[in-house]
């Protein structure tokens, strides 16, 4: 009885997966270059500081809920930070025929604080 529980909850699950995933348009890319935007709309770059983009990655994760979330992480560094942390997250329910809404936008605290030395 167990087996076949688990068998119809796991054939669920893909299946809503499956239902709900990112349109085709939705490359990693395209994440990548509207994570840069934001990022730079969110951060309110200014043209003294130098913003170095030392890693841009993509992810995609299914959860054991069947939700589905993209997200890209900026890695970046600045005069006074050497390792901060930039997130960008979707949801397949937040795009539209020809854009995906960010879901939630995280900017992490400074992980290496270069001016206090710590």
């Amino acid at each position: 009885m167990r087996l076949i529980l688990a068998f119809l909850l796991l054939t669920s699950i893909q299946g809503y997966a499956q239902d709900s995933n990112f349109p085709f348009w939705f490359s990693s890319e395209r994440a990548k270059i509207q994570a840069i935007k934001e990022f730079i709309s969110s951060m309110n770059i200014q043209p003294e500081v130098l913003y170095k983009l030392t890693r841009v990655s993509f992810s995609k994760d299914t959860y054991i809920s069947g939700s589905i979330t993209a997200e890209v992480s900026i890695y970046f560094e600045t005069y006074s930070c050497k390792n901060n942390i930039f997130k960008v997250t979707w949801y397949p329910n937040s795009c539209s025929e020809n854009y995906c809404t960010p879901f939630l936008i995280q900017s992490y605290p400074c992980r290496q604080n270069l001016l206090n030395g710590d």
